[in-house]
């Protein structure tokens, strides 16, 4: 999720970076209702909790790296 949230980010026209974070904070949160009420139903809460911790550190590098790769590239 955090690569489609990068590659929105960077092909939606207009983009600037305030904009971009709200998207990519959008994305986090529509997919962390998802998991939780879809998939992680019937997993213990605290078990849970760990998931989304360790979910969101890999989600945030995701989407910074994605958004700078291809910002990046599209400014060249």
């Amino acid at each position: 999720m955090g690569v489609v949230a990068g590659l929105l980010a960077a092909e939606i026209p207009g983009t600037d970076i305030y904009n971009g974070i709200s998207l990519g904070i959008l994305v986090y949160l529509i997919s962390y209702y998802l998991a939780r009420y879809v998939w992680f139903k019937g997993v213990d809460r605290q078990f849970q909790s760990k998931i989304y911790t360790t979910g969101l550190a890999v989600y945030i590098g995701l989407f910074v790296f994605t958004w700078i790769l291809l910002f990046t590239q599209a400014s060249v």
